[in-house]
């Protein structure tokens, strides 16, 4: 009875999860061309706005954003990957038109420079764990072979903690200034 119950649940749940994956897949392209229909109104109203001839380069870019869209089917990380990468794009730049409405350029540029150090750092920190780990791995490749399999076969594991400790001194002789 119990894999009877089971083998139902499977086959009742699974039609409900594909349906709602595919669900949030075509909501998520809907949004996404919605937006694209949005940006082009826009462009469009721009290029109306601007004064005199309009320059060739712009025409071709606005032709250009005038095209259909080649739909395609993208999967579902992918899709909502890009959905959230063009959420915080749009948030940062509202952000920054209200910071340099509020306190300038120059707020905004300090704002730039901080956050390139920040993603600087982040690098640094995450070449210096890189090396640390393939050191160790490098390591523990090294005794785990060296005792089990006689010979000089555990020199391979040098290859890693080499690579290891390239990283960490790249890391170190490139350290952002603190």
């Amino acid at each position: 009875m119990n894999e009877a119950l089971s083998f139902m649940l499977i086959f009742t749940i699974m039609p409900v999860g594909i349906a709602s994956c595919v669900a949030a897949i075509v909501w998520v392209i809907a949004r996404q061309r919605e937006r694209e229909a949005l940006y082009r109104s826009e462009a469009i109203k721009k290029v109306a706005e601007m004064q005199g001839a309009t320059p060739e380069p712009v025409l071709q870019l606005l032709r250009e954003a005038l095209a259909p869209a080649q739909p395609s089917m993208p999967s579902y990380p992918a899709v909502a990957k890009e959905y959230r990468r063009e959420r915080e794009a749009f948030y940062r730049a509202e952000m920054f038109k209200k910071l340099g409405e509020l306190q300038g350029s120059d707020a905004v540029l300090g704002y730039l420079r901080e956050e390139e150090e920040i993603a600087s750092r982040r690098r640094h920190h995450g070449m210096m764990l890189g090396g640390l780990i393939t050191l160790v791995v490098g390591l523990g490749l090294m005794v785990g072979v060296r005792s089990t399999v006689p010979g000089g076969v555990y020199l391979v594991a040098v290859t890693p903690i080499l690579i290891g400790l390239v990283l960490i001194v790249y890391a170190r002789a490139s350290r952002p200034p603190n």
